[in-house]
């Protein structure tokens, strides 16, 4: 199986549970997020009034609201339009913009990298530049 048919499944598989994803994390997260990852996370990126800010693979975009709420402009990326539109209904600021992109789609989602990517795996900054991204 390739990769592209692997991402179509998976994406599959997480528009199906979109809703119960959004159930279990709902506005803020549940409490390993709010107390292990959240905290941490935070203190790492040092988000400043201001900064544009890259969330990959935000879900329901609980940590795309939190980030937000400490004056971040965010930009959330999916890959399950399900769980941007789930996304969308809980977040009324203004700060954030989400956007339908698969992160392993080179061609579509260097194009958005620049500020902050917040995924756990993936933290790191890097220049606006899509050479400078890779």
């Amino acid at each position: 199986m390739n990769t592209r048919e692997l991402n179509r499944r998976a994406r599959e598989q997480w528009d199906a549970k979109a809703e119960f994803w959004d159930m279990l994390h709902g506005y803020d997260g549940n409490q390993f997020h709010k107390e292990l990852i959240s905290p941490a996370a935070e203190r790492l990126l040092n988000i400043q009034t201001g900064e544009v800010v890259l969330d990959l693979a935000c879900g329901n975009g609980v940590f795309s609201r939190r980030l937000a709420e400490l004056g971040a402009a965010v930009i959330a990326t999916d890959f399950s339009a399900a769980l941007i539109e789930r996304a969308k209904v809980r977040t009324a600021s203004a700060n954030v913009t989400y956007k339908v992109i698969d992160a392993t789609d080179d061609r579509r989602c260097w194009d958005w990298a620049w500020g902050v990517s917040t995924r756990p795996c993936v933290i790191w900054r890097f220049k606006t530049s899509r050479t400078s991204a890779r």
